[in-house]
């Protein structure tokens, strides 16, 4: 990875959490990279980092993974996914999924203000938010108490352009949201066990597994989910 001039700038540091970086699809070249919740260009200057507010002590670093999706309908337009803020007091991370949009074509208004890129602002200090605010409340499973180990899947684009993407946390709920050139909206969740499939949520098993979307589907039952 390249290193920035500037202490504030990537200086090699390895991740504690999780770390990502997404290349131009067609060339190869780095267009940017993360490293804790941190985001840095491709020559390593700092753009900005994932943040809820001025009073977050660290950014949201990822407890599990940072995952990157660009926007369907917008090439400059990258989301970045990653769970867990981290707090001074117990619970230290607070098992929820946030997102973030990094734009590459907009002035950088925090640090090195002389370059393009920069997350989009959701208001004073704060350029994420909660993928669960996209969540009915009557279809939220633990909103927020569990932090244990999650999983973040997304399937390629569709015909139409479309991603899906799915968040699985260790109480087995299984959340799943579209993501569009109109932005992200909910789909569907469930509550399953990975050894039997999708069951009553007063039946919900601990499970630790790993999401590989390779052809998923979502049909009208708002609480079902058919892996084909």
């Amino acid at each position: 990875l390249p290193y920035g001039p500037n202490s504030i700038d990537y200086q090699g540091q390895q991740a504690n959490a999780s770390a990502n970086a997404y290349h131009n699809p067609v060339s190869g070249d780095l267009l940017f990279f993360i490293v804790d919740g941190v985001i840095y260009d491709n020559e390593g200057y700092r753009i900005n980092k994932l943040q809820l507010s001025s009073s977050a002590i660290d950014p949201i670093i990822g407890q599990s993974e940072i995952v990157i999706v660009p926007d369907p309908g917008n090439c400059k337009r990258y989301y970045i996914f990653a769970d867990s803020y981290h707090k001074p007091i117990l619970p230290f991370y607070d098992g929820v999924l946030y997102y973030g949009i990094l734009d590459l074509s907009i002035p950088r208004t925090q640090f090195n203000t002389n370059r393009t890129g920069d997350l989009i602002s959701f208001g004073t200090n704060q350029n994420v938010v909660s993928l669960f605010s996209l969540i009915p409340s009557n279809l939220m499973f633990f909103p927020g108490i569990e932090s244990g180990a999650s999983q973040i899947a997304v399937s390629p684009k569709d015909a139409n352009g479309e991603h899906l993407l799915l968040y699985q946390k260790d109480v087995d709920v299984l959340y799943g949201f579209k993501i569009t050139g109109n932005g992200i909206s909910f789909i569907s969740n469930s509550i399953f066990d990975a050894s039997q499939g999708i069951v009553p949520s007063s039946q919900y098993v601990r499970t630790r597994i790993q999401i590989n979307v390779q052809n998923l589907k979502f049909i009208p039952n708002p609480l079902a989910v058919t892996w084909l």
